[in-house]
């Protein structure tokens, strides 16, 4: 799937123009590289690219992919580390992957063209592709992101549990020791109780009567009541539940109290009515106990309110003193800054004395070093205008010795030069005469087809000036037959150059000078480009009846300026064969 998904993406990149200039390019990441190169050389347009893993644990670092697409023709290959892919007719594409067990891997690509792919070209020259070693990253995601989520939130999540269940806890405890007092609290009488919020009251106060502190018992009551109602409640402990529930050592006692209580109903009864009695009459304390408190408030408020009045006279008494003693410090500080001022002041004055005096002995050393400076300058001036003419004088014998120098040095040179030329000539001349020689062997050898006459002129070697640019005659004619494309000879000068190597009617033109030809403008682009009066082409025809030939035409011209000339073909006096058929025609001339 990765492979088609490559391949798609290949193929959706935008085609190379004309003229673009070509170029590679690496993708790299974690776990792949990927390898392009696309643009147009000479008249092969080409979209390439490479894909190999990178990781040493998956089978995918082993091979890799490659595509490419060459003018239109795809071909897909995988075949690991190198390959070739070839495209008949027109490219063929060689790649190479320098791949290590370990470390940074680089990519070759290069294209060739041509019929023995003569012409190569590198697209990709050791590009950087990555570097192989294990990837390990998959495996460690799961883990980091245990540990950098669900482990936090756990812990999280614990925490918050564990802390609930010690608040309800804590909470718990609470109500239970506040649920305790409160049971405690109720086996209390109404006398006690109200005797305790008394008690609380004023020993917030602190300056109430000892008598209002004493516990208000009631006359009435006897000593054997109070130890009875004491003991009655010493007996009994209270649960949480709010019940009474007597302690087990007493259980029997508790019992025994019971059936006595039974038969003393009438009694109970008289104690309640003067429990009421009782606590009327302790309202009654409590209220002047509180009018008694109010009181000692409003003189302990008296008491502070002096206190405070003598408090603030005895700050502002020691706020005058103080202000007295700033003032007293403030003239003694005045005194003395004033003191300071004129000592200052003479200080000054002595300084100012000093340095006016410095200034005049500064001003008569500065004369004095001046007038001393400017006879050093001077002397200086003397001894540099001596130097300079000395400097003068030596560069001017420099420059007398430089140019000897010189002169002698291009003497030389134009000697050497001189001997360079006249070697280049005697090479050249030496060229001309291994080339003339050549020449002539070749010229001799293509003469064998041509009789006596050509054969003498064509060894004369005479041939006109290449600017003059003479216009090319070979001696035959041709029609292009639009139906098969191809270059058919219909019509030959007897005894011409191309009746002399046997050209014949009806014969197919297909080279010339190795180019193949099928059209007529074809063929005067390379007759314009191979063919040269006085020197010999090679043409290639294909007679009817299949037969292939190559022949070594001797170029000649029918332009009348070159009559007389041992390459001039006067097609006046020779005879033409043509075809009679109707067709477009091209003359060899």
């Amino acid at each position: 799937m990765l492979h088609l998904i490559f391949v798609a993406l290949l193929l959706t990149l935008p085609a190379a123009t004309l003229g673009k200039e070509e170029w590679c390019s690496a993708e790299v990441d974690s776990t792949s590289a990927t390898v392009k190169a696309s643009g147009r050389w000479a008249d092969v347009e080409y979209q390439l690219g490479y894909m190999v893993g990178l990781c040493t644990d998956s089978s995918s670092s082993e091979f890799g992919t490659f595509v490419a697409v060459v003018n239109g023709l795809t071909q897909r290959q995988t075949v690991g580390l190198s390959g070739t892919l070839e495209f008949p007719g027109n490219a063929t594409v060689s790649f190479l992957l320098d791949k290590p067990s370990k470390g940074p891997q680089y990519f070759n690509l290069n294209i060739s063209y041509g019929g023995n792919n003569n012409f190569t070209a590198v697209l990709c020259d050791k590009i950087y592709s990555g570097v192989v070693g294990p990837c390990v990253v998959d495996s460690m995601l799961p883990i980091l992101i245990l540990l950098l989520w669900i482990l936090p939130g756990a812990a999280c999540g614990l925490f918050l549990v564990i802390a609930y269940i010690r608040k309800n806890r804590y909470d718990r405890e609470l109500l239970l020791k506040e649920r305790e007092v409160n049971i405690k609290q109720g086996w209390q009488s109404p006398t006690t109780l109200r005797m305790s919020t008394s008690e609380q009251h004023m020993d917030g106060i602190g300056d109430a009567s000892p008598e209002a502190r004493t516990p208000p018992y009631r006359d009435a009551d006897s000593e054997d009541e109070l130890k009875s109602r004491q003991s009655t409640v010493r007996y009994y402990e209270h649960p949480l539940d709010g019940t009474l529930r007597p302690k087990k050592g007493e259980q029997r006692e508790s019992i025994t109290d019971a059936t006595t209580q039974q038969g003393e109903a009438t009694e109970a009864t008289e104690r309640r009515n003067a429990d009421r009695v009782a606590a009327e009459y302790l309202m009654a304390q409590q209220l002047e106990a509180d009018r008694q408190v109010a009181l000692s408030k409003t003189l302990a408020a008296l008491q502070i309110e002096r206190v405070e009045a003598d408090r603030i006279e005895s700050e502002r008494l020691t706020a005058t003193l103080i202000e007295e003693e700033l003032l007293e410090e403030e003239l003694l500080e005045a005194e003395e800054l004033e003191n300071q001022r004129l000592a200052e002041a003479k200080r000054e004055a002595a300084r100012l004395e000093a340095e006016r005096l410095e200034a005049e002995r500064l001003e008569a050393e500065r004369i004095e070093a001046k007038r001393h400076e400017a006879e050093r300058l001077e002397a200086e001036r003397i001894e540099a205008e001596r130097l300079e003419a000395e400097r003068i004088e030596a560069q001017r014998l420099e420059v007398e010795r430089r140019e000897a120098e010189r002169l002698e040095a291009e003497r030389l040179e134009a000697e050497r030069l001189e001997a360079e030329r006249q070697d280049e000539e005697d090479r050249q001349e030496a060229a001309r005469a291994a080339s003339r020689k050549l020449e002539e062997e070749e010229m001799l050898a293509a003469s064998v087809s041509y009789n006596a006459e050509y054969r003498d002129l064509m060894m004369m070697l005479q041939k006109p000036d290449a600017k003059e640019r003479a216009k090319a005659f070979l001696g035959f004619s041709l029609a292009q037959s639009v139906e098969e494309s191809k270059l058919v000879v219909d019509g030959v000068y007897r005894d011409g150059p191309a009746f002399q190597v046997g050209v014949r009617m009806e014969d197919t033109l297909t080279h010339i000078a190795g180019t193949r030809v099928s059209s007529i403008q074809e063929a005067r682009v390379q007759v314009d480009k191979h063919c040269r009066p006085a020197e010999l082409a090679a043409l290639t025809f294909l007679r009817p009846t299949g037969e292939s030939y190559t022949v070594k035409l001797w170029v000649m011209t029918a332009e009348p300026k070159y009559r007389g000339k041992a390459y001039f073909f006067d097609t006046d006096i020779h005879v033409k064969d043509q075809s009679p058929r109707p067709k477009h025609r091209q003359n060899a001339d």
